[in-house]
């Protein structure tokens, strides 16, 4: 389905555009520097990738090209959001789970009610 398909890709910006936002905010430590910089390079990576369709690259990123990796990947990337604690990160953090819990459901109503294959698709 085309709708669905496009909701995930929009869903995905979002969450790049969160991890993005939450990498720019807290920069006290040398450990909040070093994760920082990971978080705004993973959320400039999560939107040049759902904008751009890059096949070599994803190539080398398997974990990206599946509904169930990129709820992995991205459940890493909420933990991470929450390290600082406050409003903003706890808010960051719930909003990337609420878009892993529904890729989770789109991926079982696939896989178990359709009886489809539920990859992610390309922009």
């Amino acid at each position: 389905c085309k709708l669905l398909g496009l909701s995930i890709n929009i869903c995905s910006i979002l969450v790049g555009f969160f991890v993005f936002l939450s990498g720019l905010t807290i920069w006290n430590s040398f450990d909040s520097v070093i994760r920082n910089f990971f978080m705004v390079g993973c959320g400039v990576f999560i939107i040049v990738t759902e904008c751009y369709y890059f096949p070599n690259l994803m190539a080398y990123f398997q974990c990206h090209t599946t509904i169930c990796g990129r709820g992995s990947f991205f459940c890493l990337l909420a933990f991470l959001c929450f390290m600082n604690g406050d409003g903003l990160h706890v808010f960051c953090m719930s909003f990337i789970l609420f878009v892993v819990a529904l890729f989770m459901i789109y991926a079982f109503v696939c896989a178990l009610w359709l009886e489809q294959s539920f990859g992610c698709p390309p922009p």
